[in-house]
């Protein structure tokens, strides 16, 4: 037997006695607590921002921000250029698009 014919054969069960499901278990839980922290840790910070910025001021900035970048050209190029790549992209990527890999 050659070395192709034995790669190409498929190797016997290993029993894991539930090694591989403790596993998965214990990766989601600790998933779930990190995405609680950051979460937490996020509403801890924007509650501390809240209470430190003066209202008026910051919705004053946020108004003057919007209305700055509603009449600048660049950010119509600029959203012009991401919706051209996101459908160039769809259009490529699809079933029945131009590059299958």
């Amino acid at each position: 037997m050659n070395l192709d014919e034995m790669l190409s054969q498929p190797l016997p069960d290993v029993p894991d006695n539930g090694f591989t499901a403790r596993v998965i278990t214990h990766v989601k839980a600790a998933e779930r607590r990190r995405a609680a922290a950051i979460m937490i840790a996020t509403m801890i910070g924007v509650t501390i921002l809240c209470l430190l910025i003066p209202l008026p001021v910051f919705t004053a900035a946020i108004g003057l921000t919007v209305f700055q970048l509603g009449t600048s050209p660049l950010v119509g190029w600029a959203a012009a250029a991401l919706v051209l790549t996101f459908l160039i992209d769809r259009v490529l990527t699809t079933d029945r698009g131009l590059l299958q890999f």
